[in-house]
């Protein structure tokens, strides 16, 4: 049971993991009680971000929605793409793509600036649609990568708000 409270130090600080860990072994904690109150800490300290609208925010009111409507828009340039290459338009498809990659990478980037110590979550928020629609997807002219066309430049939005600006 030490390993499993060792092993749940280290969803902690590498200064506070070494100061949780020595204040449990002075005490003489069991590993049971010493695994729960590691645990306990964990989640409060996760917790303590929540407080504020941000993470909300992030998640469930720009995540969520977001990856539905980029979804549908994914699957807006595949079918232009498609179309492309059986002798349509390229202007279209260039267009759609351009348009893909701005909102994807403007959410990404929103969202990792809202919520930095949350963003977990919000992935969470975003991923949970994608799998529902995945999992439902039935066209069968467009393979079921189409629908994520928008994780690529969302993943670069939100690595470019974690590491540069923070908006409020």
């Amino acid at each position: 049971m030490t390993s499993w409270m060792e092993l749940a130090s280290q969803l902690l600080a590498p200064c506070e993991r070494e100061a949780v860990l020595g204040d449990l072994a002075e005490a003489g904690e069991s590993a049971w009680r010493g695994l729960l109150g590691v645990l306990g800490l964990v989640i409060r300290r996760e917790a303590i971000p929540w407080k504020n609208w941000r993470p909300w925010l992030a998640a469930f009111g720009l995540s969520m929605p977001a990856s539905f409507c980029l979804m549908g828009y994914s699957l807006t340039v595949s079918g232009s793409f498609q179309s492309w290459m059986h002798g349509g338009r390229a202007l279209p498809v260039l267009m759609y793509a351009s348009l893909l990659i701005a909102w994807s990478g403007t959410g990404g980037f929103v969202v990792a600036s809202l919520s930095r110590r949350t963003l977990w979550m919000s992935i969470l928020a975003t991923c949970s649609p994608c799998l529902f629609c995945l999992a439902r997807f039935r066209e069968s002219s467009l393979p079921p990568i189409c629908l994520l066309l928008f994780l690529a430049p969302a993943i670069w939005g939100a690595w470019h708000g974690v590491r540069k600006a923070k908006i409020v």
